[in-house]
């Protein structure tokens, strides 16, 4: 009977012995499994799947596993609970300040200076421009976002709207400053859309993390901060490419048997000084079923 991965039925077959080849996935050390595949790994999902093809991979599943919680989220894990866990944290997170709902449902907004944010603010007193903010508002009103995100780079982008009455905006995480010096100037003469330049971050360590939005100044009549939506999205350090988007068009258990055949053709098994190569992996197959 297959294992269930995803949208697949993945058939376990068992890395049987090959005489042209000289070994199996199994005389691997699990520790090279580990160096060779983690770059190719891309967290759970396709973790089940490799282990799920390969009866003979499953000596190296705790390798792999711990591998996978220090390689993508800087963490110890001890099992597949744990980085499934980790696995689970969104690619991309967002705050629609347009919607009091929105905000409350996350529960992950909280004022830690100033008046509390109040729901709905016409933005420059139309109507069509709804925001939630601190009211009244104060230079140093600060209020605080928590949010889970993965270990890698990320963009950030920040939008609202510009008034006679807005002030200037300090974006940190975890302590570390993200805007200029001088802040995201939030001013103009008449009311009207703005977004802030694009960011890029890098987080360390996956779990739950703070952004810490802080009103410092003004050039205008007040020290409003009228904000549409705060989005954060992960990013291949390599490609530019939205994670997310790139995730929606793979193919985990396909990936997972590319995986393997790239590691058989890179890999020499020291007692017998041999290499497995691409064409020497007919004993080795993955037989999906589109449910």
């Amino acid at each position: 009977m297959g294992n269930l991965v995803g949208s697949r039925q993945l058939r376990r077959i068992d890395c049987l012995d090959h005489s042209e080849s000289g070994g199996t996935f199994s005389d691997v050390p699990a520790s090279l499994w580990a160096q060779y595949l983690i770059g190719h790994l891309d967290g759970g999902a396709d973790l089940v799947a490799l282990l799920a093809t390969c009866s003979a991979c499953s000596t190296a599943a705790p390798a792999l596993i711990h591998a996978c919680g220090e390689s993508l989220h800087a963490f110890t894990v001890s099992s597949m609970r744990q980085l499934a866990g980790l696995c689970a944290i969104p690619w991309e997170s967002e705050v629609d300040f347009t919607s009091e709902a929105a905000l409350l449902e996350k529960g992950g907004l909280q004022t830690l200076r100033g008046s509390r944010m109040q729901h709905p603010i016409y933005v420059g007193t139309e109507r069509d421009k709804i925001t939630t903010a601190s009211n009244p508002p104060a230079k140093g009103d600060v209020f605080l976002v928590s949010m889970k995100m993965r270990r890698g780079l990320h963009s950030v982008s920040l939008s609202g709207w510009r008034n006679p009455h807005h002030g200037v905006l300090a974006l940190s995480l975890d302590g570390e400053m993200l805007t200029p010096p001088e802040g995201f100037d939030w001013y103009s003469d008449n009311t009207e859309p703005h977004t802030c330049p694009p960011m890029l971050v890098w987080v360390e360590r996956s779990g739950v993390h703070e952004w810490r939005f802080e009103t410092v100044d003004t050039r205008g009549l007040d020290y409003w901060m009228c904000l549409e939506r705060f989005q954060v999205a992960a990013v291949d350090s390599r490609t530019g490419e939205l994670v997310a988007r790139r995730d929606s068009s793979r193919k985990s258990g396909s990936f997972a048997a590319a995986a393997v055949l790239m590691l058989g053709s890179v890999l020499s098994f020291p007692h017998r000084q041999t290499r497995l190569r691409p064409g020497q992996m007919g004993f080795w197959r993955l037989e999906e079923t589109l449910r």
